[in-house]
């Protein structure tokens, strides 16, 4: 098959228990919808037996189901970003997880609303999150601020719609660091948003631990925002006026009081400003590693195996 109308892309790590149900349900949903389709399942180089139970439903099944494979375990976003590439729709992709939190059978309202809007994008919201309540404070704080800082577009979530053109763009595009919601707002702001049903996780457990979550939050303030840089040009200032008024009021002392000037306040000054210059060093290494790795051209992702539907 050489294009459809539409793809429907996720990836695969370590979610053998859930692959078979979800493309079932996938094929189910799709033959209501207007418009031949095709399946993409990216394999993140999965622990488990995840890539020997695509290929069983793959020789078993009828629907068009295409496969790939990467070399290594790249993460979810590149994984995802691989299904992009690979996707031959003519009109929209659309994008979810495989543990089945987000029904299937909510992708014919994201196509519904693309047909009736035609925006670049359309999220599913959902309802109801259904994970522990550290995890939706933190993701709230983090949204926010990523959307006042403009690095992230409205109602963003990972089940979404995404318009041929805009997954033209992505696709081209060279993000050091790939986090898709973050890189859709750089091409658009066009977003409609449809609720959706999220249930509850009936197998295993979430790929995105604690300390994942919060070095995943760092690369996208890092990578999407300049926080890091006016964190060093306000704090700069802001020490640098400490310092001048020390000063002012440690001379004052010395002329008008003949106060010898303290080896204690003197080593805190020192040691308070030596702290502050190797903090900012180290924020402007890390852009200059980024930037580096950038200009080495080093791509997303590896393939090690492409499994087409016969």
């Amino acid at each position: 098959m050489s294009s459809c109308h539409y793809s429907i892309v996720t990836s695969a790590y370590q979610t053998a228990a859930f692959l078979e149900e979800l493309l079932e349900r996938i094929d189910l949903t799709m033959q209501q919808v207007e418009g031949d389709y095709e399946v993409i399942c990216v394999d993140d180089r999965s622990l488990d037996n995840s890539w020997e139970v695509l290929k069983k439903v793959q020789l078993d099944k009828t629907y068009p189901l295409r496969l790939i494979r990467l070399a290594h375990n790249h993460g979810q976003h590149r994984a995802l970003l691989c299904g992009l590439q690979a996707a031959r729709a003519t009109k929209a992709v659309v994008v979810l997880d495989s543990d089945l939190q987000n029904p299937p059978e909510e992708i014919p309202r994201l196509i519904e609303a693309f047909q009736e809007y035609h925006p670049q994008v359309v999220y599913g919201v959902a309802k109801e999150k259904r994970q522990a309540s550290w995890r939706n404070l933190g993701s709230r704080i983090l949204g926010r601020f990523l959307l006042r800082e403009g690095a992230l577009t409205p109602y963003a979530s990972p089940y979404k719609l995404l318009s041929r053109k805009l997954v033209d763009q992505l696709i081209t595009s060279r993000f050091e660091y790939v986090f898709l919601d973050a890189m859709i707002s750089w091409y658009t702001k066009d977003v409609r948003m449809v609720e959706v049903i999220q249930k509850e996780r009936i197998h295993g457990k979430s790929s995105y631990p604690l300390g994942k979550l919060l070095r995943m939050s760092m690369q996208i303030i890092i990578n999407y925002t300049a926080l890091p840089l006016r964190v060093m040009t306000y704090g700069g200032l802001i020490v640098a006026l400490l310092c001048f008024g020390l000063g002012i009021y440690f001379i004052i002392n010395k002329i008008f009081f003949a106060v010898p000037l303290g080896f204690t306040a003197t080593i805190v000054i020192i040691t308070f400003g030596l702290a502050i210059i190797i903090f900012s060093l180290g924020i402007i290494g890390e852009y200059i590693r980024r930037l580096y790795f950038a200009q080495l051209g080093k791509p997303s992702f590896h393939i090690q195996e492409i499994s087409e539907c016969i």
